[in-house]
């Protein structure tokens, strides 16, 4: 059933009139099913996504993300294993979405209790509640294989949370200003690569770059990039 879907998805494209893409990454993906030009548009943050208060940052670090082979949680799970090994601190980890898989449980069930009750799963939360968990955040852990825009790093980086960020494509584009880690050698990332991690988190100058490149993914931008597409493809369909 999964490739019957696929092919049907890959043939609605293919008829489509005009297709847009949320980022460049997406646009290579729809040139190399259909053979076809996909402009690109980002997609707009949503204004709904604003922190209660400007509570400070406390140890934790967060996930957004639901289990999947292409989400790659269980990698996060680790990075964050790492980190709070480097940093010597008591960091909490924090993750919004579905319960643990298999592969999730088999790696917590391997750690001591103490550390095993650090992790969190919170589920069904508001965009609010969602906001705070962002803003309080020491950093974002975003290690997934492949996303179409990848929307927590935004959402971070819009109240100043830095992300660690796998060193993939999509998220190189959506991530641009983060921290990226080679997700296959995780293992190997030195205890003062981690730390140079965290010592960015606190960095004042680096949270208001992130937060001003995250404010152009604003709803006007998006209206006027929407606008300035539709124009230039109905100039196109009526030769003018």
């Amino acid at each position: 059933m999964g490739r019957l879907y696929q092919r049907l998805v890959v043939s609605g494209l293919r008829n489509a009139g005009l297709i847009i893409s949320v980022s460049r990454t997406t646009a290579s993906d729809v040139a190399r099913f259909t053979s076809r030009h996909s402009p690109v548009l980002l997609n707009p943050l949503a204004k709904t996504l604003t922190p209660s208060d400007s509570a400070p940052k406390t140890p934790y670090l967060l996930v957004v993300s639901n289990t999947g082979w292409r989400k790659r949680r269980w990698l996060a799970i680790e990075a964050w294993l790492a980190i709070r090994a480097a940093s010597s601190m008591e960091l909490r980890l924090v993750i919004v979405g579905n319960g643990h898989d298999l592969k999730e449980e088999n790696l917590l069930t391997a750690l001591e209790p103490r550390v095993r009750n650090s992790v969190e799963i919170k589920s069904h939360l508001s965009d609010g509640d969602l906001a705070d968990l962002y803003s309080s955040a020491t950093l974002l852990l975003q290690l997934s294989k492949y996303e179409g825009f990848a929307w927590p790093i935004i959402e971070a980086n819009s109240v100043g949370t830095l992300a660690i960020c796998a060193d993939e494509p999509i998220l190189r584009e959506t991530g641009e200003g983060n921290f990226f880690v080679d997700a296959d050698g995780l293992g190997r990332v030195a205890k003062s690569g981690w730390n140079d991690a965290m010592r960015l988190a606190g960095d004042v100058g680096i949270q208001s770059k992130l937060r001003a490149r995250a404010n152009t993914f604003s709803i006007e931008n998006f209206d006027r990039g929407l606008g300035e597409i539709l124009h230039a493809s109905l100039k196109d369909a009526n030769g003018f």
